[in-house]
């Protein structure tokens, strides 16, 4: 790459990071991750496993709560993101929830941009009935999760 590409790249780059850490959507530059994949992959194992178990139970609402958590922790991951919403598609056409399908089909449109422009609402449990852009209480034993 060229140096005058490169310095206009790094500006960019600035100029974006500034304005979406004062919105609380990046951490702040030189930040490190606050979290290893391993421990990442393991979260969400854990609760993909507890969201099993309450489907097998019959607890769709227990089996929901889970999902939530595991959207909180996969949001920063693209695939992971994706793959969180689109386990609450699932469910949602499961329960023959029309409202939900169609939030599910939406958001999984929306995590694309959203994680590639790192405009992410921090938070956000992922569901159709909360606004796909607000920000939200993180739990505390899932914050060192989130950026």
């Amino acid at each position: 790459m060229s140096p005058r590409l490169e310095a206009c790249k790094d500006t960019w780059h600035e100029q974006f990071r500034r304005s979406h850490s004062a919105i609380g959507t990046l951490p702040n530059k030189g930040e490190p991750m606050s979290v290893s994949v391993t421990d990442r992959k393991a979260a969400l194992a854990e609760e993909y496993n507890a969201h099993r178990q309450a489907l097998l139970q019959g607890d769709a609402a227990r089996a929901w709560q889970h999902l939530e958590r595991a959207h909180i922790i996969a949001q920063p991951v693209l695939r992971e993101h994706l793959r969180s919403h689109w386990l609450m598609l699932r469910l949602a056409l499961r329960e023959r929830d029309g409202a939900e399908v169609a939030g599910q089909a939406m958001r999984l449109v929306l995590a694309v941009p959203g994680n590639l422009s790192g405009r992410l609402p921090i938070g956000n449990i992922g569901r159709a009935r909360v606004n796909a852009f607000r920000q939200m209480p993180v739990p505390p034993d899932l914050r060192k999760f989130v950026p």
